[in-house]
């Protein structure tokens, strides 16, 4: 089966869309919601596929929030949640909104964050994606200084929105809209590019199994986990699009954990367990969730999910919410739109967007929670 289009075929194409444009617009306004892109078929990723499934069937329409159950909202205006057990989970530790930058004989100054999006951090290293640099910060936790990593932004075309920091310190980039991930070396050196034109579209999330050596990519687009090797060969798919279990629909961030991938969703089933092979292992408390941007799990399994939606950071075990920290505002412990989490170390870093500031907030270890004071 050949992928490749003669010229004419594209100039054709391309004329057909445009005449076509205007009518298209006219529709999605009237519709109020956009198209989802077709997902590549299951035999992409096959070098010697046996048989060409049937595509599957969806109706190319985004479900709006009307359409999922009823939800109730708090008096703050977030997600009315059942009752908790009354134990505090996270503390407030620290905040990073900005650093010393220069040397002693040039001068220090001081650097504020503009538009940080992610971030990750490995011991005092904590490295900081800000979108106004189009580059990526390295901070020293302990010097509290900031330094703009050279050679990055140099190989960014569009916009990034995941880091993932390796052992050795060298980091992934999601090259989101270019439709690409980035591997770069500790001093920013470019290591590796991993695309594949026909299987990602929109990476929006990126992890690494450091066990098995797999490269993990979330794609937004085609709602699936792509696996690759760490040399870019693409290896296999997790889940797919639907509304089945282990199937996604606009996925928004993966992380591994002993249970295995947790992939979170903007439609449907938010949040769900599935191991390597996309068999399902569970789906994550009903309604307590509407827009989860970003999850981390830690060593005891549990998983801390970021929602947009009321700016809180919701805890669960097995899937079950127990607890949950934040609201909206812009005080410690006081969010903004979350758009990433990191782990390290039991403190849990927070990109709080719109507050141009990391949170750093500290996980109270099981044996030590204490009850919330009324």
């Amino acid at each position: 089966m050949s992928f490749r289009t003669s010229k004419n075929q594209v100039v054709t194409t391309i004329e057909g869309l445009f005449r076509f444009s205007a009518l298209f617009v006219t529709l999605l306004a009237f519709a109020g919601c956009a198209s989802e892109p077709k997902p590549p078929p299951a035999w992409a990723i096959s070098a010697v596929p046996d048989s060409v499934p049937a595509p599957p069937s969806h109706s190319g329409v985004l479900d709006k929030l009307a359409d999922s159950p009823e939800l109730l909202l708090d008096d703050e205006g977030g997600l009315e949640l059942p009752s908790l057990a009354n134990e505090s989970i996270l503390i407030n530790w620290s905040t990073i909104d900005g650093g010393a930058v220069g040397n002693r004989l040039t001068g220090l100054t001081r650097q504020q964050l503009k538009n940080p999006v992610a971030t990750a951090a490995r011991g005092k290293y904590v490295y900081i994606v800000d979108e106004a640099e189009k580059g990526v910060y390295l901070y020293d936790n302990d010097l509290d200084q900031l330094q703009l990593i050279s050679g990055v932004a140099k190989h960014i075309k569009q916009e990034i929105t995941d880091i993932y920091v390796a052992p050795d310190l060298s980091f992934y980039l999601t090259d989101s809209s270019a439709g690409r991930v980035l591997h770069f070396s500790q001093s920013g050196k470019l290591i590796q590019v991993f695309e594949n034109y026909l299987n990602m579209s929109r990476p929006v999330g990126i992890t690494v199994d450091e066990h098995r050596g797999f490269v993990l990519i979330a794609d937004g687009s085609y709602d699936y986990i792509l696996v690759f090797d760490r040399q870019g060969t693409l290896l296999d798919a997790i889940g797919a699009r639907g509304k089945k279990q282990g199937e996604f629909r606009g996925v928004t961030a993966l992380a591994i954990g002993n249970e295995g991938v947790y992939v979170t969703s903007r439609i449907g089933t938010r949040a769900q367990v599935v191991n390597l092979d996309s068999r399902f292992r569970y789906a994550f408390q009903e309604n307590t969730l509407i827009f989860p941007t970003a999850i981390v799990i830690d060593e005891d399994n549990q998983a801390f999910v970021s929602d947009s939606f009321d700016n809180k950071i919701k805890i669960y075990r097995k899937g079950e919410l127990i607890s949950t920290f934040g609201g909206t505002g812009n005080g410690p412990g006081r969010f903004n739109r979350i758009t990433d989490m990191w782990l390290d170390e039991g403190f849990l870093y927070v990109t709080d967007n719109l507050n141009k500031r990391i949170q750093v907030l500290r996980i109270v270890p099981e044996g030590l929670l204490e009850p919330l004071s009324e």
